[in-house]
């Protein structure tokens, strides 16, 4: 009876009925040889649209005016392809928005007018490696709102409201290595503020208005390649890096720091390549 119930439950949520989105919104097919318009109403899916299965690159909608992503919204797609909803006005993406789409490498949403993301948008798109929501209107996120996405490498919340950041927002997401949170409101970094993320090579944090980072904010971070703090207002800088052998390139530019100690420095003269 209990596996059923399970069957059943991962039936419903693979068979969810579209909650329509569209309404003739032109949608661009991109083919590898070939691109063109097609209207769409409802949901986008595999039997709505016309395209050839081995030529499939990338869905976009582009300057339309739909206000949220709903339930279903692109979901029963099978083929390898990318996805962009650029100027579109959307305030409100849905759970589920994105179902079934087990080959989904980006997912492009920048330049809406995006303040909230439902719990489960991005959950379980096993092939996603690419989240980009950079120029919305973000200003806080759920937990666990980036879940299970085990090829995630790059998520940019550049151009945002956001306060503060979370590693909360993170479960399962073993390989990101690129975080870019830059022209945020991001304060204050805490102890371990990425520990959960230790596939990080490069975390950007420019533009925000960061007074204070704990000594050990940057703990668990091995590969940490490159780190951007630049146009904040930090007035130390007294980081550990011992957990960070291999940072090459520091940015620390425009902000209000006159003393650096040789603690510092002496962490990681041996692979540091630039210094801003």
């Amino acid at each position: 009876i209990i596996l059923s119930s399970l069957q059943f439950l991962l039936c419903f949520k693979f068979t969810i009925q579209c909650v329509p989105t569209f309404k003739n919104t032109p949608v661009l097919v991109e083919e590898k040889h070939a691109s063109k318009f097609q209207l769409v109403t409802g949901c986008i899916t595999a039997k709505k649209l016309k395209y050839n299965q081995t030529e499939l690159k990338g869905i976009k909608i582009i300057g339309q005016n739909f206000g949220e992503l709903r339930e279903g919204a692109i979901s029963n797609i099978s083929e390898k392809f990318q996805v962009s909803f650029h100027l579109n006005n959307i305030s409100i993406v849905k759970s589920d928005c994105f179902l079934n789409l087990p080959n989904l490498e980006v997912i492009n949403m920048d330049e809406n007018e995006i303040m909230w993301i439902e719990t489960n948008v991005f959950d379980s798109l096993p092939s996603l490696d690419v989240i980009n929501l950079e120029k919305n209107k973000i200003q806080m996120l759920m937990q666990h709102t980036f879940v299970n996405l085990p090829n995630l490498t790059l998520l940019s919340l550049d151009d945002n409201q956001l306060k503060h950041f979370s590693q909360d927002w993170f479960f399962n997401t073993p390989q990101l290595k690129l975080l870019l949170i830059n022209n945020n409101l991001i304060t204050r970094l805490l102890k371990g503020a990425f520990i959960s993320l230790p596939s990080l090579e490069q975390i950007s944090l420019e533009g925000n208005r960061i007074t204070y980072i704990h000594k050990n904010a940057f703990l668990g971070l091995p590969n940490l390649e490159e780190l951007t703090l630049g146009h904040n207002l930090l007035k130390e800088f007294m980081v550990d890096f011992q957990a960070n052998p291999n940072i090459k390139f520091l940015h620390i530019h425009q902000n209000m720091i006159n003393y650096i100690p040789d603690t510092v420095l002496e962490q990681i003269q041996h692979s540091l390549e630039a210094i801003w």
